[in-house]
């Protein structure tokens, strides 16, 4: 194992990454392309989904050790009075984000009134499923950005972007 970091970040998608990527001045790893780290930090891009995200997150605590685990991302919401771009944390009642409860779905969910939660995505219950077994609960924290209103269209990479960028300082608080 090498030495233990501070903080695990995980996305699923570059465009997720990197405002973070940008922000922590995180360097890519020359061995492996889908990371991205510094003296304390390192991100990992998984891809979407379960599998993805069971395996890149397997293989970084096989080979890493961290204080805390965060994942960072995009999500659909069923209640259309929170704006697009709403920051929520769906594991800590905390001062400049909401708080709701998240679904992890296989497949993007078009209808939202099949949704009970407040939320969905495809990686939240997999990255919480890994980083417990690692890390205590109060540890690993989850920050979901608004993109849509429960549809199957995949956002523009650009506008995933800045959806994450206009959160990057608040998200960043909760890294060191």
């Amino acid at each position: 194992m090498s030495k233990p970091l501070k903080t695990l970040i995980h996305t699923a998608l570059p465009s997720e990454a990197r405002p973070l990527i940008q922000t922590l001045k995180l360097q890519q790893n020359s061995f492996f392309p889908k990371i991205y780290e510094n003296d304390e930090t390192l991100l990992v891009i998984s891809g979407m989904g379960k599998a993805n995200t069971l395996e890149a997150l397997t293989d970084i605590f096989q080979s890493y050790t961290f204080e805390r685990a965060i994942n960072v991302g995009i999500a659909g919401c069923r209640d259309e009075s929170y704006e697009i771009g709403t920051l929520f944390c769906t594991t800590h009642d905390l001062k400049k984000s909401h708080e709701g409860d998240i679904t992890t779905v296989e497949q993007p969910l078009d209808n939202k009134e099949a949704l009970e939660t407040l939320l969905v995505d495809m990686e939240c219950e997999h990255f919480l499923k890994v980083a417990s077994k690692h890390l205590p609960k109060e540890q690993c924290m989850v920050f979901k950005v608004v993109s849509d209103y429960c549809n199957t269209s995949i956002p523009k990479k650009s506008f995933v972007i800045e959806l994450i960028q206009k959160h990057v300082q608040t998200i960043q608080g909760y890294i060191k």
